[in-house]
């Protein structure tokens, strides 16, 4: 169950600004999020079956956005940095591998580019579609 507040009662709380609050205006969701959900459910499917040779992750601020100072300040202090891949996933041969799950127009991030240059050649791999993960899955050997 969601609470929904207007903009007024919001700040009348002095909630305006605190993390996790929308400012009055409901979740949006994205074709990114969309998409990086239909292709975890798949992956959940293939664990069962033992298609999928690794186990995989997700790094995720659990939808909460990070609106104030303070809140950005407190999740630096706990270890978040900005350009982790949206899904992890450690292979049968121990390495990693990184797939950045992005919308048909969105960009990749400094912060993403940088983190793609720093993994092995061939480990770190942007898609847009569901079809694009799953070629990058098979290109490194895990379906």
């Amino acid at each position: 169950m969601t609470l929904r507040i207007s903009a007024a009662t919001a700040k009348r709380l002095r909630l305006v600004g605190k993390v996790g609050v929308a400012r009055g205006k409901p979740p949006r969701r994205t074709e990114e999020a969309d998409l990086q959900k239909a292709l975890a459910k798949q992956l959940y499917a293939m664990t069962k079956d033992g298609a999928l040779r690794a186990s995989f992750w997700t790094a995720s601020n659990n939808g909460v956005r990070l609106t104030t100072i303070k809140a950005r300040i407190r999740s630096k202090e706990q270890g978040v940095n900005p350009g982790l891949a949206d899904l992890l996933f450690l292979g049968m041969d121990r390495e990693w591998y990184l797939l950045e799950m992005k919308a048909r127009k969105g960009t990749v991030r400094p912060e993403q580019r940088a983190l793609g240059d720093a993994m092995k050649p061939g480990h770190y791999r942007v898609a847009r579609s569901i079809p694009e993960a799953m070629d990058a899955l098979m290109g490194w050997g895990l379906l």
